[in-house]
C-alpha cells in the first residue's frame, strides 16, 4: 500500500482520528504507531478533534495536550493550521532535523502541540480556510 511505503520515508507523521480510521479501520493505533516508529519515523502526531492531540515518539513515549473548548463554525483548514503551528514551533527551536528530532524533549513537544492546538482552535471559530494572524494568537 502506498501510504505504508511512504511511512518509511518520513520523519513526522501527522494523522487525524478520522483519517486513521479511514486508512486502518479498527487496527490498534498504538501498535500501528509503534510500527511507524520502528520503521524510522521520529514523531507520530494524532489529532483528536475537539479533544486535543497527542504525539508518540522515542519508542512509545506519549504526550497528550487538551484543546481549549470553542464554538466550532467550520473545520476547513484546521489540520493545515495545526501542521503549520506545530512545525513553526519546532522550527523556532531549531528542531527540524533528524538529529534534533531524536533528542527532542517532552517540554519542546508539549510546547509545539499546545501552540498547534491553539491555532487550530482559532481557525475553526471562523468560516472557511482562515487561519489566524499572529496578532490573534
Amino acid at each position: 500500500d502506498r501510504f505504508v511505503e511512504l511511512t518509511t520515508k518520513v520523519d513526522i507523521i501527522k494523522i487525524s482520528e478520522e483519517d486513521y480510521r479511514y486508512l486502518y479501520g479498527a487496527q490498534d493505533f498504538n501498535k500501528v504507531s509503534k510500527d511507524w516508529l520502528n520503521n524510522g519515523v521520529k514523531l507520530v502526531i494524532f489529532t483528536l478533534g475537539a479533544e486535543g492531540s497527542k504525539v508518540i515518539y522515542d519508542n512509545g513515549k506519549e504526550i497528550f495536550v487538551k484543546s481549549k473548548k470553542v464554538v466550532v463554525v467550520d473545520t476547513i483548514a484546521a489540520g493545515d493550521t495545526f501542521n503549520a503551528g506545530f512545525l513553526l514551533i519546532l522550527d523556532e527551536q531549531g528542531l527540524l532535523d533528524r538529529v534534533s528530532l531524536d533528542i527532542i524533549s517532552d517540554t519542546q513537544l508539549e510546547k509545539a502541540l499546545s501552540y498547534a492546538n491553539k491555532v487550530a482552535s482559532i481557525t475553526v471559530t471562523k468560516k472557511g480556510a482562515n487561519p489566524p494572524w499572529l496578532d490573534e494568537i
